[in-house]
């Protein structure tokens, strides 16, 4: 089995790992509905992770969703 290239030598983590963790938290992103204050926090956690793998992988920041095109989304 080929080994892949690490990435970030601080974190150990391959780019394919980085890209794999970034899809993952786009999908959460996307099934998240906010309730009350404990989900609103998860929303920014995952949207602040979600800036912080695309600087790692050199994509920059994403802009926020604003929230009726996120609940359009959920409801869709």
């Amino acid at each position: 089995m080929a080994r892949h290239r690490k990435f970030d030598p601080k974190s150990g983590l391959s780019r394919d790992a980085l890209e794999t963790l970034l899809d993952l938290v786009e999908i959460r992103l996307g099934s998240v509905e906010v309730y009350d204050r404990e989900d609103a926090r998860e929303l920014r956690q995952l949207e602040q992770t979600r800036d912080q793998l695309s600087a790692m992988l050199g994509l920059g920041a994403r802009p926020p969703v604003p929230a009726l095109e996120r609940d359009r989304r959920v409801s869709a």
